[in-house]
């Protein structure tokens, strides 16, 4: 099942879902980050992935940003909204 573009997070979006969770502790899920080298984003390990945002992503602010996503989401719908990339069902692809 298809999620409508305006369902899909952006990064202006998420800093609300978020508040600032990505700069301090482990829990990395669902940030951004400029490189994948960032001491922050070296916790995106075990069932997420760190993925880059291509230009052609419907979020064009966030393009060249890396996303630390889950692996597998709970179902298509979840995974269309926060996978930057395709999903094959519940999977988000590299």
């Amino acid at each position: 099942m298809e999620v409508p573009l305006q369902k899909v997070i952006c990064s202006f979006k998420l800093k609300l879902l978020i508040k600032g969770r990505c700069d301090v502790g482990e829990d990395v899920l669902h940030c951004l980050f400029d490189s994948p080298s960032i001491p922050q984003a070296r916790n995106c390990t075990g069932e997420m992935l760190m993925m880059l945002i291509k230009s052609t992503s419907i979020c064009k602010q966030d393009a060249g940003k890396f996303k630390c996503v889950r692996k597998t989401y709970k179902d298509a719908v979840e995974c269309r909204k926060f996978c930057p990339k395709d999903c094959m069902k519940n999977i988000c692809q590299k």
